[in-house]
C-alpha cells in the first residue's frame, strides 16, 4: 500500500514521526518559497527525532534559488527505514546533523510517499 506525508514548514524544527514500523521510502518532493537556505533531514527512526542530537540518515538542501522548482528524489529500489521520521531546519550552518535553526513559516512544503515493507 502507498501513502503520502505532507507538511508545509512552521517555525520551529518541524520535528514529526510519518511511521513507527518497518517503512520504504518511495520519493521526496520538496519546494521552497524562499532564498534562505532550509534542511529536510531524514532519519531511520520510529519516534519524532530530537534535532541536533539524533544523526540524519538523508540530508536535502531545499532552500530554492529566484526561479529555481522543487527538489524531487526518486529512489528506484526505495529505501528500507525501521521507523520514519524527518525534521525541517533553517541553519546554513556548516554542521548540518546538529543544527536546530527553526525554520521559516510556511515556506517549505515537503511531501514523502512511502510504502508498507
Amino acid at each position: 500500500m502507498s501513502f503520502i506525508h505532507r507538511r508545509i514548514t512552521t517555525a520551529s524544527t518541524n520535528a514529526v514521526s510519518v511511521t513507527a514500523g518497518r517503512t520504504r521510502l518511495r520519493s521526496v518532493l520538496v519546494s521552497s518559497g524562499t532564498a534562505t537556505a532550509h534542511h529536510l533531514k531524514i532519519y531511520n527512526k520510529a519516534t519524532a527525532p530530537t534535532v541536533g542530537t539524533d544523526v540524519p540518515v538523508l540530508t536535502i538542501n531545499c532552500g530554492a534559488a529566484a526561479g529555481s522548482g522543487p527538489v524531487r528524489l526518486e529512489f528506484e529500489d526505495m529505501i528500507l527505514f525501521a521507523g520514519l521520521a524527518f525534521a525541517i531546519t533553517g541553519g546554513a550552518s556548516s554542521a548540518l546533523d546538529s543544527d536546530t535553526t527553526n525554520a521559516s513559516a510556511n515556506l517549505v512544503v515537503v511531501h514523502l510517499f512511502y510504502g508498507d515493507d
